[in-house]
């Protein structure tokens, strides 16, 4: 089963707060996605955006209906959890690279419409912290000198990335993905 069906019959019969059909939104995050060049992967996930946080499907559930691996892990990074603060939730997505530009088309077609005035300040933050990726400046990790791996284990400073990912602004970090 692709996303798309999938991600159809999970959504079935839910609608938006304007009574449009959910699926319709599920769509237009994935052509934004499209748009801007996304990555196969991307466009499955934005079709998924939502599954596993507004529906009975489940991670598991995606893994048997073929669902690639690295599409899940988009799915699950993209995924607000209960009792996450939603600042937390963003700063989550921002560390997992290709959730942010599907979380991007999310937030723009949730505010698309809205005035600038109307635009919730949770999604006016969001937008502005996830656009920042383009200020990020990724640091070589000092405590495995760049190789990802500290004696016989994976580097706990960067976590095996071999990097450390900073967005600055004026020069001084305002988030760490570590």
């Amino acid at each position: 089963m692709n996303a798309i069906t999938i991600a159809k019959r999970a959504h079935l019969g839910q609608t938006r707060r304007d009574g449009e059909p959910y699926f319709n939104h599920c769509e237009r995050v994935a052509s934004y996605v499209i748009e801007c060049s996304g990555s196969t992967h991307q466009i499955e996930a934005a079709y998924l955006h939502d599954t596993l946080e507004d529906t009975p499907v489940t991670a598991h559930d995606l893994v048997s209906f073929g669902i690639d691996q690295r599409v899940i892990g988009i799915v699950e990074a993209l995924t607000h959890r209960p009792d996450e603060e939603y600042e937390d939730y963003i700063k989550r997505v921002f560390c997992h690279e290709p959730a942010i530009l599907v979380k991007l088309a999310d937030l723009q077609d949730n505010v698309s419409g809205l005035l600038h005035d109307a635009i919730p300040e949770h999604y006016a933050w969001a937008l502005d912290f996830l656009r920042a990726k383009r200020e990020e400046v990724v640091v070589p990790c000092e405590d495995c000198d760049g190789r990802g791996i500290a004696g016989d284990d994976v580097c706990s400073g960067c976590q095996g990335a071999s990097v450390i990912h900073q967005v600055l602004r004026n020069g001084v970090p305002v988030h760490e993905c570590t």
